[in-house]
């Protein structure tokens, strides 16, 4: 069970970190036509109620794991994997992600999908491990 998930944008100017946890998230606040890296790290929480980062088994169980991100409205940040598994297909831990060049507010979903079988690269597929919104201001 993901309990709370943080995504990292860094660009020449500095880095910033938003965070979803129970269901509420940070607005994410970005600059027009600006290109950031981003990292994604997800969370469990142990028996002491205590936040677990779980981000590495992710990474090393890519094969079986991948993250997928959708805008609303869809022009509002162009996304391109940074990192694949272990047989060339993407993983979205890493990604990098270009605004788009005027002011808009929307939405960014997070999915972490989970393939038991074999990895297709589809949203619709497999098991959702978390699916988590941000509001998004580009100004």
């Amino acid at each position: 069970l993901i309990s709370q998930v943080k995504i990292e944008f860094t660009d020449s100017l500095g880095q910033q970190t938003y965070t979803w946890k129970n269901g509420k998230s940070d607005t994410i606040r970005l600059e027009s036509n600006q290109i950031y890296t981003t990292k994604v790290y997800f969370y469990t929480l142990d028996k002491g109620q205590n936040n677990i980062d779980i981000t590495n088994e992710i990474s090393e169980e890519n094969d079986q794991h991948q993250l997928f991100y959708t805008t609303n409205p869809n022009d509002l940040l162009s996304a391109t994997y940074e990192d694949q598994d272990i047989n060339g297909f993407p993983l979205g831990l890493s990604m990098s992600m270009i605004t788009t060049n005027e002011s808009k507010t929307g939405t960014l979903r997070i999915q972490l999908k989970h393939y038991a079988v074999e990895k297709d690269g589809k949203p619709t597929s497999g098991s959702t491990d978390a699916d988590v919104n941000f509001n998004v201001k580009i100004q």
